[in-house]
């Protein structure tokens, strides 16, 4: 169970039957990171983007066991065989993929791997332009859902995508925001540069919930590193930022997730329980998330 939510290695001390615990339940999955089949290296942040927001649909779905992306992503160098990464992170399938960015055009092959049977479930390849990523996401999500867990209804697909912007170029700044959000404990300057991009998505495009509710998670790493940069006032400033995050898109895990953080620093402890009860509501297999919920 720890071995599906830790980057973590062990030795294999030979099968210990535990009370109410199985090795790997019937809907557990791991998504690996998407490969990078541009020629420019500095793609990268699109693919680990598009990855770490598909793991982010699965895990609102609460049939599946979905392993965080900071331990499937930790073989992206690895040359173990799926059955391996599988079996080490204590799962039954395995989604592994690749991305080919030029300009507008993308070109994306995924494939779900049974790891008990060693073979390919499924396979498909997608020719789109950049305007298309959200319909390869929901096709995906769709077809990956439906195979491990059963028939989804349409109603229930909708509930596990997250909202898309008016402007795609919108949803590009997130990603290489996020990009730089991933390393803002190792410099300020990371914190900063996060904080730049997630505020002009905002600025480009008002109604994309995502680019207010990192902008507002960017903006409290930045108060911890320099204290003095918003003044007094910053933990008002993300509690607008979060409100209109939560106005736009009700069921926006990250917004509800930093809502309870601020709503806990405001000491308003009722407010702060139900945002970090509803953020795991809605994403039941993000291990940040849950953790998030247990500190609380």
């Amino acid at each position: 169970m720890i071995g599906q939510k830790l980057k973590i290695s062990f030795e294999d001390a030979g099968s210990l039957e535990l009370k109410n615990i199985e090795n790997a339940e019937p809907g557990s999955i791991a998504v690996l990171l998407f490969k990078n089949l541009s020629s420019d290296e500095e793609q990268q942040y699109f693919c680990e983007g598009f990855s770490e927001d598909l793991i982010s649909a699965l895990s609102r779905f609460k049939k599946l066991v979905v392993v965080a992306g900071n331990a499937s992503f930790s073989y992206r160098e690895n040359l173990k065989t799926t059955k391996e990464i599988g079996q080490e992170l204590g799962v039954r399938y395995i989604v592994d993929g690749s991305v080919r960015k030029l300009g507008q055009k993308l070109r994306i092959n995924s494939s779900l791997v049974s790891v008990n049977r060693k073979t390919t479930v499924w396979s498909n390849k997608f020719d789109a332009t950049i305007d298309e990523i959200f319909d390869i996401q929901d096709k995906l999500i769709e077809t990956i859902v439906s195979t491990v867990a059963g028939r989804v209804e349409a109603d229930g697909i909708r509930q596990l995508t997250n909202s898309r912007p008016e402007k795609l170029a919108t949803y590009d700044l997130v990603l290489k925001g996020l990009e730089f959000h991933r390393r803002n404990e190792v410099t300020i300057d990371n914190t900063k540069k996060a904080f730049e991009l997630f505020g002009k998505a905002g600025e480009i495009d008002p109604s994309y919930a995502r680019a207010h509710a990192w902008k507002a998670c960017s903006m409290a790493n930045l108060s911890a590193w320099e204290p003095d940069t918003f003044g007094k006032n910053w933990i008002d400033d993300c509690f607008a930022s979060l409100t209109r995050t939560l106005e736009l898109d009700p069921d926006d895990p990250e917004g509800h997730r930093n809502m309870g953080v601020i709503k806990l620093m405001k000491g308003e402890y009722d407010s702060a329980k139900y945002h970090h009860q509803r953020a795991t509501e809605l994403c039941p297999s993000d291990p940040f998330i849950i953790a998030r919920y247990a500190g609380f």
